[in-house]
């Protein structure tokens, strides 16, 4: 039991809130400061090979050296007593994959939104340090309050370049074959960043969709599957889910890495005009030119004199055919003629 823990004199241990494959998770606090943090301990070392161990600290030492808004950076790690450890920042957070269970799915907008930020950290550790991830999955992604997503588990990073450990750990478990790629479950000595395009990809799937494109009780037929089987479309499990976004997605999850986005730059494009397109400003179909309106003639206003105005009325009387109008319109000028004389009449008397 380690809560209530004083580490390596600098935190205190309060409580346990999670566990990785290499170890447990506790919230703690500086000592002083009072300032919580995220402490990663890995213990009962009796249990745990070199390899593991080896594996931990270099977690801890890419997570020291990369810095990423949507990453938990350490700020301090080593050994006490028997326990290995390293301290990250904290945040009020649940995994996505709890976060799931309680929602069931993710409305289109937001899980692009997830994915886009995601995506934005792999791009950066490919692009700093030519990283692989290879453990993608809901279980190393955390929401926090603010509706923000962090990503984690980078216990079996693979380094493309520079001294990468070796993968021939007895018993070590290399990924989850539901988010693994094609070509990680063959164990490609290639791998690449397009294999965590894809295992992002059944991360986006899982979230609009509710499950992993591909999923069985035996894990055996799910390596199988997933390398093999073409899954349905994500609209067509989620009707809610755009044919626009569907296609993204279908994209990612191809089964040959050269049928994928071949940068992190054109998925987050890609994703970008599908939120924008169908959930921002821009249309996802420029409407129709509206058709312009006919200028209508300006009417044009005459001062008329006494004589022109009595000939303008003339003149429309005559336009009129002979009809009750005709008579009416001829009856109504002649009272208002008599009518006009008998004034001037009476004012002149």
């Amino acid at each position: 039991m380690q809560q209530n823990r004083i580490l390596n004199n600098a935190y205190t241990l309060e409580k346990k809130i999670g566990r990785t494959h290499l170890g447990d998770v506790y919230l703690g606090k500086t000592l002083g400061t009072e300032c919580k943090v995220r402490v990663n301990m890995l213990t009962d070392l009796d249990d745990v090979d070199d390899e593991s161990i080896a594996r931990f600290m270099q977690q801890a030492d890419l997570l020291r050296s990369l810095k990423h808004v949507n990453l938990w950076c350490a700020i301090d790690s080593g050994k006490d007593g028997d326990t290995y450890f390293f301290v990250t920042q904290y945040e009020p957070c649940i995994s996505l994959d709890k976060y799931l269970a309680k929602v069931g799915t993710v409305d289109e907008r937001q899980a692009l939104k997830y994915a886009l930020k995601i995506a934005d950290v792999l791009n950066y550790i490919w692009g700093e340090r030519k990283l692989v991830h290879r453990n993608l999955k809901p279980q190393n992604i955390f929401v926090t309050r603010k509706n923000d997503v962090r990503l984690t588990g980078f216990d079996i990073v693979k380094l493309t370049s520079g001294n990468a450990i070796s993968l021939t750990g007895a018993g070590y478990t290399l990924g989850t074959p539901e988010y693994m790629s094609p070509e990680q479950i063959r164990a490609t000595e290639s791998l690449d960043f397009r294999s965590d395009l894809f295992s992002l990809g059944v991360v986006v799937y899982e979230t609009l969709v509710g499950t992993p494109p591909i999923s069985d009780d035996v894990p055996l037929m799910v390596i199988h599957r997933q390398c093999e089987e073409i899954p349905p479309s994500a609209c067509e499990r989620n009707p809610g889910v755009s044919a626009e976004c569907s296609a993204v997605v279908d994209k990612m999850l191809a089964k040959d890495p050269n049928d994928r986005y071949q940068t992190w730059v054109d998925f987050i494009d890609a994703a970008s005009d599908v939120l924008d397109q169908r959930h921002g400003k821009k249309p996802l179909r420029m409407p129709p030119k509206p058709v312009p309106k006919k200028k209508s003639r300006p009417v044009q206003v005459h001062e008329f004199s006494p004589h022109s105005r009595a000939v303008a009325i003339v003149e429309w009387i005559c336009t009129i055919p002979a009809s009750p109008l005709k008579i009416i319109a001829i009856t109504s000028i002649i009272l208002n003629i008599l009518t006009t004389v008998i004034i001037i009449i009476l004012l002149r008397g």
